[in-house]
């Protein structure tokens, strides 16, 4: 069963486009794809040098080639878009493939960020009378619809086959995670009841072991994970060997 999730048929959106035309023969293009494929990882990687610019420190020429590159981004997404809408023999099949409306939400928000936000912005600042809450709300709106354009990178899977046999074995995996999760909070559960019990007697301790939830936050951080581990147990030296 394992093996029938991770081995599938590979889907085919083709199948919905029409035999004739233009808009068609752009879309089924191999071309098309590896183009589109490159302005993803191109986009993924501007993502980051766009973060670490600072709005604080830029000037004025940086910024306006930072809205001109995401204006392109803008334009050949919505190119790409209309290629692959218009080349469905019925558009309503559109609905159907699931990569075509995972592209049509994030080519939305998009939009909205980089054409209608400014819009929007630029009319908050033309009103003297506007509140300075509406304007950081409409900042903040903003910088919440740049953060969609990470999900783009997704597609990046379904242009590598590997990579989505990986994703799948680990959809596949995940039932077993879960319940080895669940039998370790089990275990760190039970060992915190034994040591807040043991450590109701040292005022030193109560710090890691006063109650069940601190006791269990103290096991999972120093005794599972490792953080600081040995001067936790520094401490528990100090106040007995047996614990």
């Amino acid at each position: 069963e394992v093996r029938q999730n991770i081995v599938k048929e590979v889907y085919d959106v083709r199948i919905f486009y029409k035999e004739t035309g233009m808009w068609q023969f752009i879309a089924r293009s191999n071309w098309f794809e590896t183009l589109t494929i490159c302005i993803i990882a191109a986009n993924a990687i501007w993502i980051g040098v766009e973060t670490d610019l600072s709005p604080s420190d830029v000037s004025w020429d940086v910024a306006t080639f930072v809205i001109c590159v995401d204006n392109c981004f803008c334009v050949y997404f919505s190119w790409e878009w209309l290629c692959r809408f218009m080349a469905f023999k019925n558009k309503f099949h559109g609905l159907r493939d699931g990569w075509f409306l995972f592209d049509s939400i994030l080519l939305a928000g998009m939009v909205i960020e980089n054409w209608v936000m400014p819009c929007i912005i630029a009319a908050t600042n033309a009103n003297t009378d506007g509140e300075e809450v509406g304007k950081l709300a409409v900042l903040r709106m903003a910088r919440l619809l740049r953060l969609t354009r990470m999900a783009r990178m997704v597609r990046l899977l379904r242009a590598v086959p590997e990579l989505m046999i990986l994703l799948r074995g680990l959809l596949a995996g995940t039932a077993s995670v879960c319940f080895t999760f669940a039998l370790l909070m089990l275990s760190i559960y039970i060992t915190a009841i034994f040591f807040v019990s043991l450590a109701s007697d040292y005022e030193n301790l109560q710090e890691y072991f006063g109650t069940v939830p601190t006791a269990m936050y103290s096991l999972l951080m120093y005794g599972a994970l490792l953080e600081d581990f040995k001067v936790f147990m520094d401490l528990l030296r100090e106040e007995s060997y047996f614990l």
